[in-house]
C-alpha cells in the first residue's frame, strides 16, 4: 500500500529508453507534500553546485562558463540515513524468478518506487518522478569526439563496469566534457569497505544471476549517477565480473508529444524518453531541480578549498577558474 500523502499515482509506461539503452521496466509517480527533500541539490551563481545529504554537504562542483569542463569533489559522508530498508529474505522470496526478466525487473522497479515514497530520506521532492530498470553497459561504447578520435562514451546509457571501477576510486575529478566524460557512478561510501558476510551472500547471488538491482539517482546537469542503495551489491558484481541492472531514479517533466524525428534527435543526450515508437507519445526528460545554496559562493569556496587542500588540483593553474 502506498502513502497517499506522498504519491498520487504509480503506473508503468512502456516502452522506455534511457540515454539510448532500452529499459526493462518503467514506473512514473507523482510526489506531493515534500517541498524540500532530505537530499538537496543546491546552486549558486557562477555554476557552483553542491549536494547535501540530511543537511551535510557531500558533493561540490563547478562548471566552466563555456560548459566544456567541470570539477567535482566528493566526500564520503560519515553518517547518512539509509534511503531504502534492508533487503530481507522475505523480499527475495516474494520476487519472481530472475529468469523471467521482464517480471523480475518490473517487480523490483515497483518495489523501489514504493519504498522511496514511503520513507523520508533520499532525493524525492514534489513533482513527477520516474524509476527505470536499466542494465549497466557490458563494455565501453566508442563514439567520435569533436576531433574524431574514438573515446569511451557512456553518456548514452549507464556506464560500463570498467568505468564504474575507475570512477569509484576517485573523490576528486576533472571532467573534460569535450571528450564526453559523463556517465560516471558516484558512491556514498568507500567501495572497499563492505560487510564480509553480506558481500559473500551477494557475490553468490551475482554468480547465480539473482543480484537485486542497484538503485541510483540521476543528476542530469552533471550526468552522474549517485548510488543511493546497493553499494555492497555493486561491489559484489564488480568482484564477480557480472553485469548488474540498475534502477535509475530521476525527477522528470513532460516535454510534449507529436515531435518530429528531427525534433527528437535535437533533444539533448540526457533526455529520458518514454514513448510509443508509432504514436510518439509520453516523452519525459530528466529535470534537475536546484535550491538556493546555503551560505552562497563564500561558503562553497571555503568548503571546496578545504577539501582540495594538499591535492594537485589546488595548485593546478588550469583549474584556477574552479576556485574563483
Amino acid at each position: 500500500m502506498y502513502d497517499s500523502n506522498v504519491t498520487r499515482s504509480l503506473a508503468r509506461r512502456a516502452p522506455i529508453r534511457v540515454h539510448g539503452h532500452g529499459a526493462k521496466s518503467a514506473v512514473t509517480f507523482e510526489v506531493t507534500r515534500r517541498s524540500r527533500p532530505a537530499w538537496l541539490f543546491e546552486a549558486d551563481s557562477g555554476f557552483r553546485l553542491r549536494v547535501s545529504l540530511d543537511g551535510k554537504p557531500w558533493l561540490w562542483s563547478r562548471i566552466h562558463t563555456w560548459w566544456d569542463e567541470a570539477l567535482l569533489v566528493e566526500d564520503y559522508p560519515a553518517v547518512h540515513r539509509t534511503v531504502l530498508p534492508p533487503i530481507l529474505q522475505d523480499h527475495l522470496r516474494a520476487a519472481p524468478p530472475p529468469a523471467d526478466v521482464d517480471a523480475w525487473a518490473d517487480h523490483w522497479t515497483q518495489r523501489v518506487a514504493a519504498w522511496l515514497t514511503e520513507r523520508p530520506a533520499g532525493p524525492l521532492h514534489n513533482g513527477l518522478w520516474c524509476a527505470t530498470a536499466v542494465p549497466f553497459a557490458a563494455s565501453p561504447k566508442l563514439l567520435s569526439s569533436y576531433d574524431e578520435e574514438p573515446i569511451d562514451v557512456t553518456a548514452r546509457g549507464l556506464p560500463s563496469l570498467q568505468r564504474v571501477t575507475a570512477a569509484m576510486r576517485k573523490t576528486i575529478r576533472h571532467d573534460d566534457w569535450t571528450r564526453m566524460s559523463e556517465g560516471e557512478v558516484l558512491s556514498l561510501r568507500d567501495p572497499k569497505v563492505a560487510d564480509a558476510g553480506r558481500l559473500k551472500m551477494w557475490r553468490k547471488r551475482a554468480r547465480d544471476g539473482e543480484l537485486v538491482p542497484i538503485v541510483v539517482w540521476l543528476l542530469p546537469l552533471l550526468q552522474k549517477y549517485v548510488v543511493i542503495d546497493g553499494h555492497v551489491r555493486l561491489h559484489a558484481a564488480l568482484e564477480e565480473g557480472t553485469t548488474p541492472t540498475a534502477i535509475v531514479v530521476t525527477s522528470a517533466r513532460e516535454v510534449g508529444s507529436g515531435l518530429s524525428e528531427e525534433e527528437l534527435l535535437a533533444l539533448p543526450e540526457s533526455v529520458l524518453r518514454t514513448f510509443d515508437s508509432e504514436s510518439n507519445e509520453h516523452i519525459l526528460a530528466p529535470m534537475g531541480r536546484a535550491w538556493r545554496m546555503a551560505g552562497g559562493a563564500k561558503a562553497w569556496r571555503a568548503e571546496l578549498t578545504a577539501k582540495t587542500l594538499g591535492t594537485p588540483f589546488a595548485d593546478d593553474e588550469d583549474l584556477e577558474w574552479a576556485f574563483e
